[in-house]
Formats: C-alpha cells, structure tokens, sequence
C-alpha cells in the first residue's frame, strides 16, 4: 500500500498518467506466421506524457524481442537497437524480428571492452530463461529452481558508450534494460552519455556480483536520475534534463 501511494505521488509529480502495464505477453505477424513476445511493464505512453518524441531507443537483454518490436511498431521512425549477449537469444531475436528495421547487436553491455564470462540459462535443456555475466545466487536458486545455470563461456563485451559511439548513437531517449545483475555495469559503461529514460530490472541478492541494489540507486542519483517509479523488480528513472510538466 505505502508503495501504491508513493508511486501515485511520483506519476503526478513527473505528469505520468497512464499506469503501468501488466506484464505478459502478445501476438504477432512475421512473414505470415505468428509470434508470441513478451513485454515489460513500461507504457509507450509516457513518452507522450513527458513531452518526448522517441528518436532513439536501445534495449540491453531483449530475451525474444517482444519490447524492441512493440516500440518500434508504434514509433517506426525511431531508431531501435536490441543488445543481446547470449547468442542462442540473440538468434531468436533476430527471427523474431526480422521483415523490421530494428538492429540487433550481439554483445553483452558492460563496463569494459573485451571478452566476459557468461552463464547462460535453461529451462528444460532450452534457452528459455535470461543468461547474466555473474553466476546465481542460493537465493535465486531457491526460488527458481527450474532455471539451470550452465558453465561459464565468454562473450563480446562492449563498453555501452563505445558500442553507442560505433554505431553512432550520440543520445539514448530510452534506455530499457534486463540485464540480470549486470545493470551497474551497463550504467557505468553509458560515459557521458545520459539516456533520458531508463526503465530497468533490479532484484537483490540474486546474483553473485558484489554489487547491491543500493549500489546502482547511488549510481543513478550521481548520474542525474530520478526514481519516478518503483514497481518492486522493474524501475523507472528520469534524467533531470527531461522537462516534465507535473500536475499541480
């Protein structure tokens, strides 16, 4: 209830009307065959809301493509740009999101450049669940037993603003993260470079990497951001270079 009420005074206070969608999933066409994809919790309709015409939007762990596809469905002038370290999820977005104009890039989004283990994950023998560059927790085994961490590989590791800077990407409107533990790295790695949104995954103590929650929050506050609303797991900051127009 306190959180009910605390994101009700964040919305209003950043001019947010629409809520948060409920996490799941939808139906698509590709090439005449239908997908299911899945989506996050954030609303396209907050870029309208904060006076935001989307011009650039990367994802870091689009797992199968679902949200890079929805934005870029209803903002098809945007540039959109999927980075996904697992090769076997890479794969799968590219076919689920191909006949589109979204880039995929394989590579994990870190702090540095070069190679970095990874863990990739399964749910029954397949690649069914998110892999992170840090190996799980007791506590995310306990309460996802089903998911199977396999042994470390090492992947692309790209530094976010020199993969940005490649592609010449010079600002972010939307940075839309899951990224399984590695989302301190990933900030780290964004340089000078200040997305005006970033919606992003955090959960504690699932990943054996040192690093808290309240160590990315600290990060994000240097960094310019506002927390303008806190969904437990999923997070929504605010650059304070964005002009919202509050409610009075």
């Amino acid at each position: 209830m306190i959180r009910h009420i605390q994101n009700t005074f964040r919305m209003r206070h950043f001019g947010l009307m629409t809520r948060p969608k409920k996490e799941g999933q939808y139906v698509v066409t590709r090439n005449g065959e239908m997908a299911t994809l899945c989506h996050s919790a954030f609303q396209t309709d907050w870029f309208g809301e904060l006076g935001i015409s989307p011009q650039t939007i990367v994802e870091l762990g689009p797992f199968d493509g679902g949200d890079i596809s929805r934005f870029q469905a209803q903002y098809p002038n945007c540039r959109c740009v999927a980075v996904e370290a697992d090769p076997e999820r890479a794969a799968i977005v590219l076919v689920n999101t191909k006949g589109t104009e979204i880039e995929v890039v394989e590579a994990a989004a870190c702090d540095a450049n070069g190679p970095i283990n990874w863990f990739s994950s399964e749910i029954n023998g397949k690649a069914d669940a998110q892999g992170s560059v840090y190996q799980h927790s007791d506590k995310y085994k306990s309460r996802f037993s089903f998911v199977n961490q396999r042994d470390a590989t090492t992947v692309n590791g790209r530094r976010l603003a020199d993969l940005c800077a490649e592609l010449e990407i010079t600002s972010i409107d939307l940075l839309h993260m899951d990224i399984e533990g590695a989302e301190y790295l990933a900030l780290k790695g964004l340089g000078e470079l200040r997305p005006k949104m970033i919606f992003l995954e955090m959960r504690s103590g699932m990943f054996e990497s040192g690093i808290s929650i309240t160590d990315t929050e600290s990060l994000l506050a240097d960094m310019g951001y506002e927390l303008a609303l806190d969904l437990r797991v999923d997070r929504l900051y605010l650059h304070n270079s964005v002009n919202y127009n509050p409610s009075p």
